[in-house]
């Protein structure tokens, strides 16, 4: 294990040399505690977005413009059904294991709503989102969280795909098709 460790992330390491972009590394680090926390293997959390933008040059063989790259969020698309199946989680406590300084913000048009965004102290903002389309807060009580309901985010969660992140050792995440 700890040598399939080691040559994977001299693999990341070598791919991001020869220019392949990754995350930035607090982007890079919540994607990790994400990822161990098995977010992403249940299919019930789809990383979309700028985030999942940046880990689709590995995987299609060809390099991204950067320009694309420069958001400071992370966009976590819930699909409740899916979450539903795996033991209850906290979204915020996961957080701070990347960064200590995350914390909930709270939506003051729904002060009983649990938060569905969370800010670390350097400016970096992960939100959770959802197909629903209503005007409140979708609960989302498996990850004592909820999610903030936009539309047409039904077709991004439809067939996500495994892709690595370059981050680390390497971290999978699950995105939509690009």
């Amino acid at each position: 294990e700890a040598q399939h460790s080691k040559n994977t992330r001299k693999l990341v390491q070598a791919l991001r040399e020869a220019g392949v972009h990754g995350p930035p590394r607090n982007i890079g680090r919540v994607l990790e505690v994400l990822s161990a926390a098995r977010l992403f293997e249940t299919g019930g959390v789809v990383l979309v977005g700028t985030a999942a933008y940046i880990c689709y040059s590995a995987a299609l063989g060809f390099y991204l413009p950067t320009t694309l790259m420069t958001t400071q969020d992370v966009d976590l698309s819930i699909v409740a059904v899916a979450i539903k199946a795996s033991a209850p989680l906290d979204l915020g406590e996961i957080l701070k294991r990347a960064d200590p300084t995350f914390a909930p913000r709270f939506n003051s048009n729904f002060p009983n709503a649990a938060p569905s965004q969370f800010a670390a102290g350097d400016g970096l903002l992960v939100e959770a989102i959802t197909n629903r389309r209503r005007l409140d807060p979708v609960a989302v009580p498996q990850l004592k969280a909820s999610a903030t309901g936009l539309a047409f985010q039904d077709y991004l969660t439809e067939g996500p795909e495994n892709f690595v992140a370059l981050y680390g050792a390497g971290v999978p995440v699950l995105a939509p098709r690009p």
